[in-house]
């Protein structure tokens, strides 16, 4: 979030912005801040010292897709437990502040994609890594076309033609 705002002339490097008021930096940074604390001590849980993930072949394969394959822009070449603490907080902030505020006017197509929201989860999360087939955590397809048909009922037809588009 800093990185952005920053790159855009929003913020300098001490979070002090040009305007009398600015509660979108206000209010974002405060949560981006409960992330960086929830993530932190979720990593620190799991991997015991600050290069651990570095020997995890999981977070490694995601970090070769993502510089490679998928070509994410900017992704680290490697991860240890700040970077990837940065990482998953981005995420958070991304899925929780971000979309919503962003949420207008996009097709159904792209927030009812499954396995990707929690309704989409049919089996209890695995308790140790190597899963190698996610079918059996998809729901029945009668509960994906209810759960499209929900997500389609918040779509508003005629906000790209109003003057609330960005």
């Amino acid at each position: 979030m800093n990185t952005d705002l920053k790159t855009r002339g929003l913020i300098n490097e001490k979070g002090e912005y040009p305007f009398k008021n600015f509660p979108l930096y206000d209010y974002s940074s405060v949560i981006h801040g409960v992330y960086q604390a929830f993530f932190k001590s979720f990593v620190d849980s799991y991997y015991e010292n600050e290069d651990a993930p570095s020997a995890d072949f999981e977070v490694q394969n995601w970090v070769k897709e993502a510089n490679t394959k998928t070509g994410v822009q900017d992704f680290p070449k490697s991860l240890n437990k700040d970077t990837l603490v940065d990482i998953l907080s981005h995420f958070g902030f991304i899925v929780s502040v971000v979309h919503p505020a962003l949420n207008g006017g996009d097709p159904v197509g792209s927030k009812a994609t499954l396995p990707f929201h929690l309704p989409a989860l049919y089996a209890p999360l695995p308790e140790k890594k190597g899963v190698t087939d996610l079918i059996p955590f998809l729901p029945p397809p009668a509960n994906s076309i209810h759960y499209i048909g929900f997500i389609a009922s918040f779509n508003r037809p005629f906000y790209e033609t109003s003057s609330r588009t960005l």
